[in-house]
């Protein structure tokens, strides 16, 4: 089985490669974004881009993990580093990402 750390790397991975499609299938069906709501791939895609675009791309990123979720310090080109929270949900052999409160 996965651990966390090991999903939670994968997904900023592929997000600091810009493979969205990739990150999103570390997340758990049903998965919520920021405003709460179910992502769908069409949502999370519109949500990076806007992010990028706002901030500029994930550049690195380090990990936190804590009892309920992940912390997660990334870094974009115009934000600096910032805070996204990220909860977990076990699914059969392996871990998946239940909801992001920023990418």
């Amino acid at each position: 089985m996965r651990s966390v750390v090991a999903v939670v790397t994968g997904y900023y991975q592929a997000i600091v490669t810009r493979n969205y499609r990739k990150a999103f299938g570390y997340l758990a069906p049903g998965a919520t974004g920021p405003d709460g709501r179910p992502l769908t791939l069409a949502s999370f895609l519109r949500l990076a881009q806007m992010l990028d675009g706002t901030g500029g791309p994930v550049t690195r990123f380090s990990i936190g993990a804590v009892p309920s979720g992940v912390v997660m310090t990334l870094y974009r080109v115009r934000y600096g580093p910032y805070h996204a929270h990220l909860r977990m949900v076990r699914m059969r052999r392996t871990w998946a990402i239940s909801s992001v409160d920023r990418i």
